[in-house]
């Protein structure tokens, strides 16, 4: 996962394996998890560990504006919850498990291990892991320098198998009851405000972009393809900060 391979037909090639859409018809497209397309699976089975986090559709379509951040030298950022395959190797890793998928040791099992303040947080599905939503958003503006990017991919309402209470995605149990657990059943069904859940039987979810918007300015927030939610913003400045 390099700057040069992001950045090339190779990668190109791999996210768009097996399409009979044009490029831009395949970004329109936003249902390939819930009936698991041929091209989801070829993402997210067989070249997994190539792609790493970048197989997300979301990641591929706005590659050209994550590329740039994740990979610059003059940033210090994190993957929160990245311990198997964070965006990139040479990011932070915050994350309850205690190594990462090369079996690199995890230095940050929480955000208040953290001994600077990241220029990026970088979190893929994730978010609907945690039991306080809330803290979490909270502690990420803390932990965050002003004007520093917030990046998050989250599933949608629309893949019904990603909702609150189901599925153990994690792969084991996580602890539970500390700063940066991970419980192994998704807590939130994540929606958009602009998105009339009232009449789709959902049971409370999340409207994701109310909930940052309080301490994030928020410069894209749409569904993508792969039923997810991609969301960039920059952080608010805190009464503190000058």
């Amino acid at each position: 996962m390099t700057k040069d391979y992001i950045e090339s037909q190779e990668y190109t090639n791999d996210m768009l394996k097996g399409i009979t859409l044009s490029q831009e018809d395949y970004l329109k497209f936003h249902y390939d998890a819930e009936p698991r397309t041929a091209n989801y699976t070829h993402r997210h089975n067989v070249i997994r560990k190539k792609l790493g986090t970048w197989r997300w559709k979301s990641v591929f379509q706005f590659k050209d504006i994550l590329s740039p951040i994740i990979f610059s030298k003059d940033l210090r950022g994190i993957d929160f919850g990245g311990s198997q395959r964070p965006i990139s190797y040479d990011v932070d890793i915050v994350d309850v498990e205690n190594t990462d998928d090369l079996g690199r040791p995890v230095k940050y099992n929480s955000m208040d291990d953290l001994d600077f303040k990241p220029d990026f947080i970088f979190s893929s599905h994730t978010l609907e892991h945690l039991d306080d939503l809330d803290f979490y958003l909270k502690k990420f503006h803390e932990k965050l320098k002003p004007d520093g990017h917030f990046i998050a991919v989250v599933p949608s309402y629309s893949c019904k198998r990603w909702h609150a209470n189901t599925g153990n995605w994690m792969g084991n149990e996580a602890t539970k009851g500390t700063p940066g657990a991970l419980a192994a059943l998704h807590k939130h069904t994540f929606v958009l405000s602009k998105t009339n859940w009232e009449f789709m039987g959902l049971n409370s979810p999340v409207e994701i972009d109310v909930k940052l918007k309080k301490y994030f300015d928020l410069k894209i927030v749409e569904y993508t393809g792969d039923n997810s939610i991609f969301i960039l913003g920059t952080n608010k400045k805190q009464n503190n900060d000058k």
